[in-house]
């Protein structure tokens, strides 16, 4: 992960180099504190659509841990 500058720099892009990578990192911290343990049960609601339509959110997606299920749209959530 390169920092912003060094990105700019060098022309590359830094959200995708930079930006990005961190803020996935504090997504799965944040859930990592939900969930801690295969026993653990909890509810992430992701209100910013972006990581549905925006290219970089199946970045987030994959990040979500194995066995987790995502349902788009509030409506379906219970």
């Amino acid at each position: 992960m390169r920092t912003t500058r060094a990105a700019n720099a060098t022309g590359g892009n830094a959200f995708m180099e930079d930006s990005l990578p961190r803020a996935v990192i504090k997504f799965k911290q944040g859930i990592g504190r939900l969930i801690r343990s295969k026993s653990d049960t909890g509810r992430v609601v992701i209100l910013d659509e972006r990581v549905i339509t925006a290219r970089y959110g199946r970045v987030f997606l994959a990040a979500l841990p194995e066995g987790v299920r995502v349902e788009p749209g509030v409506e379906k959530a219970e």
